[in-house]
C-alpha cells in the first residue's frame, strides 16, 4: 500500500489481506493433494486393486473433511474480523475528511462525500481485502500447478497454459468500459442524493411556491440518465459473462478432447491426463481471476483517486498550524454575482482579543465572518490561520434545528464535556423539559438560540464566532451572553443589539465597522 492508502485505510486491512490470501492457498494444495489421490484411485482401478482403491478414497474423503472444517472455520473468524476492519477503515476518511478545511468540506456536495463513503471506501477496502488476495493466490497457484503438471507431463502442461491465456480477452475488452461506468454511476447517483437532500431542506419552499412538478421533472430527468448509466454497465456486464461462458465451454471440452488424444498417441499417461482434467478446472479458475483482476485494480484506481483528494490537500493541519493565535486576511477580495462585496481587504484577529462587527444591512458582515471561518473561499487573497473543526465554533444567524432532544446533541458534540453544556444551559434559562423532553425542532427561536449558546460557551474554544447571538433572547439569555463574553477572548461577533453596542467598551476589545468593501477600526 502507498502512502495516500495508509492515511486511510487500518494498518490491519494488511492483515485481512494476509489471511485471505492463506484461505485461498489452502483450497489450491488440497486440489493439489485431491489431483494426486484421484491419479492413485485411477491406477489402482485399472490394476485392479479393489484395497488400495478404498484406502485412496478414504484419505480423499479424510483430507476433504479436514480442508472444508479448516477453510469454513478460518471464514466465520475472517469475515468477523472484516467487518471491524470495514468499519475501522470508513472511520479513518471520515477523521481524515474531518482535517480539511472548513471551506473545501461547506463547497462539498452531500451526495459526493455519500458516495465517497459508501461505494468508493467500499471498492477500495475491497481492492485489499478481495481483489489483491484473489490476484496473489490465483498467481500461486497458477505457478504451482503449472510446476505440478510440468513435472509429470511437460506436454499437458504447456497445453492448458496455452489455453487457459483465452481468458485473457474478456476483461482487456471492457476494462475501459468499466471504468467509465463506475465513474459515471458515481456522478449521478451524487446528483441524485443532492437533489433529494435540497428538496428536504427546501420543503417549505417546494410547498410555499408550487414547485413541486419543477422539482419531480428534474428528478425524472436525473432518473432517466440514471437509467440509461445503468443498462451501459449492464450491458458491458452482460458482454463479459457471455464471452466468459463461451471460453468456459471452448476450455472444458477442449480439455476433454485433447487430453484424450494426447493419450491415445502416447503423448500422455492416462494417470497424468486424469490429473491435468481434474487440475484444469483450477488452473483455468486461477488464470481468470488474474485477468479480471485487471478492470477491478482499474475500477479500484478510480475510487482511490476520488477518495485521496482528501489526502492530497495540502491540509493545514493543527500540529502545523498551532504556532500562530491569529487569522490572518492577506489582500481578500470576494465578488458575489459579480458585484464586489470585499476589496483587497487585509486585517488580523488575534485570539486574546475580542472583536464586534458591526455595520449597515448588506454591508457584508456575515460574509466577512464566513471568510475568516473558512466557510468561504475568498475570490481573490487567502486567509491564514489555525482555525479548525476543534478549536472553533461557529454559530450563524440561521436557525438549526434536529428531531432529537438538546441533551442527546450536547452527547454527540462532546460527552466530555456534557455537564458543561448542561451548566450553562440552565444559566441561559433552558428548563429540563426544554432540555430532556423537547425535541429541538419544537422550541422557540430563542430556546432554540440557547441550546446552541450552551454549546459555545460550554465548549470554550479558542475561537468562538457568534453572527447575531442576542436575537429571540429574553433578558436572562442576554445576561448570561453578556457575561460570558466579558470572560473570554478569541470572539467574533456581529450584532444589532443595542444593548451589546452600549457594552462595547465592556465586553470587546476592538469594534469594525464594515462599510465600502473594506474594514474600519472604530477608536
Amino acid at each position: 500500500m502507498n502512502e495516500q492508502y495508509n492515511k486511510i485505510l487500518s494498518p490491519k486491512i494488511k492483515q485481512i489481506c494476509v489471511s485471505t490470501t492463506a484461505v485461498k492457498l489452502l483450497s489450491g494444495i488440497t486440489s493439489l493433494i485431491m489431483a494426486s489421490m484421484i491419479a492413485c484411485i485411477v491406477n489402482a482401478a485399472t490394476a485392479p486393486s479393489v484395497e488400495r482403491v478404498l484406502y485412496y478414497s478414504a484419505v480423499s474423503a479424510a483430507v476433504l473433511i479436514a480442508a472444508t472444517i479448516i477453510q469454513t472455520s478460518w471464514k466465520i473468524a475472517l469475515n468477523r474480523r472484516k467487518m471491524v476492519v470495514d468499519s475501522q477503515c470508513k472511520l479513518s476518511f471520515l477523521k481524515r475528511l474531518l482535517q480539511n478545511s472548513k471551506s473545501q468540506l461547506v463547497q462539498t456536495s452531500y451526495g459526493e462525500i455519500s458516495e465517497n463513503l459508501t461505494n468508493d471506501m467500499d471498492t477500495l477496502i475491497k481492492q485489499y481485502a478481495e481483489t489483491l488476495p484473489n490476484t496473489l493466490s490465483s498467481l500461486l497457484v497458477f505457478f504451482g500447478y503449472s510446476v505440478f503438471l510440468m513435472l509429470s507431463s511437460p506436454v499437458t502442461a504447456i497445453t492448458l497454459i496455452l489455453l487457459s491465456l483465452l481468458q485473457l480477452l474478456p476483461p482487456v475488452i471492457v476494462k475501459k468500459c468499466l471504468k467509465i461506468n463506475y465513474e459515471e454511476n458515481r456522478i449521478i447517483e451524487e446528483q441524485i442524493t443532492n437533489h433529494i437532500i435540497e428538496a428536504v431542506e427546501g420543503f417549505d419552499e417546494i410547498k410555499i411556491y408550487n414547485l413541486k412538478s419543477w422539482w419531480i421533472s428534474k428528478m425524472k430527468g436525473l432518473h432517466s440518465t440514471y437509467l440509461r448509466v445503468g443498462q451501459k454497465a449492464d450491458a458491458t456486464a452482460a458482454v463479459q459473462r457471455g464471452m466468459f461462458r463461451l471460453t468456459d465451454n471452448i476450455l472444458k471440452y477442449g480439455t476433454y478432447a485433447i487430453m484424450g488424444i494426447y493419450v491415445v498417441v502416447g503423448w500422455s499417461t492416462l494417470e497424468n491426463a486424469v490429473q491435468a482434467v481434474y487440475l484444469s478446472t483450477g488452473l483455468f479458475e486461477a488464470v481468470r481471476n488474474v485477468f479480471l483482476s485487471v478492470p477491478e485494480f482499474a475500477i479500484a484506481k478510480v475510487a482511490s483517486q476520488r477518495i485521496n483528494k482528501w489526502s492530497e490537500t495540502d491540509v493545514l493541519t493543527a500540529a502545523k498550524r498551532s504556532d500562530s493565535s491569529t487569522i490572518m486576511l492577506k489582500s481578500v477580495s470576494y465578488y458575489r454575482d459579480g458585484a464586489c462585496i470585499f476589496n483587497d481587504l487585509s486585517y488580523e484577529f488575534n485570539s486574546k482579543e475580542t472583536y464586534l462587527i458591526v455595520g449597515e444591512n448588506g454591508s457584508g458582515k456575515t460574509t466577512l465572518l464566513r471568510i475568516v471561518n473558512e466557510l468561504l473561499l475568498p475570490t481573490v487573497g487567502k486567509v491564514i490561520s489555525n482555525i479548525n473543526h476543534y478549536n472553533s465554533f461557529f454559530i450563524p444567524q440561521e436557525e438549526i434545528w434536529f428531531s432529537f432532544e438538546a441533551a442527546s446533541l450536547f452527547e454527540m458534540i462532546d460527552l466530555c464535556k456534557y455537564d458543561s453544556f448542561l451548566s450553562v444551559a440552565y444559566e441561559l434559562g433552558l428548563t429540563n423539559e426544554q432540555i430532556f423532553q423537547t425535541k429541538i425542532r419544537d422550541l422557540s427561536g430563542g430556546e432554540r438560540k440557547k441550546v446552541w449558546l450552551a454549546i459555545a460557551f460550554g465548549k470554550s474554544p479558542e475561537w468562538l464566532l457568534l453572527d447575531e447571538p442576542t436575537n429571540s433572547l429574553d433578558n436572562i439569555g442576554k445576561k448570561t451572553v453578556y457575561n460570558y463574553l466579558e470572560r473570554r477572548s478569541g470572539t467574533i461577533v456581529i450584532s444589532h443589539d443595542i444593548e451589546m453596542t452600549e457594552k462595547e467598551k465592556r465586553l470587546f476589545h476592538r469594534i469594525l465597522n464594515v462599510h465600502n468593501g473594506g474594514i474600519h477600526e472604530e477608536n
